[in-house]
């Protein structure tokens, strides 16, 4: 799988539930937002976290999302890292808002998984 196919169905996971966006992610992870990194040192907190921000998204009108741009390169064997510009889309396509993150993947046990997600804020 290629840092835009990890993406895509990372992105398809925000129409789901938290378990499905905090299995995308290894533990223990770090998410920096808002001035605030936040360590996911296991799978329950991970999932605590994302139930927030799906929350908060949706109550904000989010529908979808899609990959505006994305430029990744490899770190090696088991490491790529990858800014993702995301479109948040309402129910009827629209952009409601745009984000940057930079993520570092590694790859454990044969499948990559979000070590490390800055948001460019």
């Amino acid at each position: 799988m290629d840092a835009r196919e990890f993406f895509e169905a990372y992105g398809k996971a925000f129409t789901e539930t938290e378990v499905e966006v905090a299995g995308f992610y290894s533990v223990p992870c770090i998410t920096a937002r808002g001035g605030t990194a936040r360590l996911g040192a296991t799978r329950e907190e991970v999932q605590d976290f994302f139930a927030t921000v799906l929350r908060r998204y949706r109550e904000q009108g989010f529908a979808d999302g899609r990959i505006r741009s994305i430029d990744s390169r490899e770190l090696g064997a088991n490491s790529v890292l990858a800014t993702v510009a995301w479109d948040y889309l309402g129910a009827g396509g629209e952009v409601l808002w745009t984000w940057t993150f930079t993520y570092n993947l590694y790859k454990t046990g044969g499948r990559w998984a979000i070590l490390l997600q800055t948001m460019h804020d």
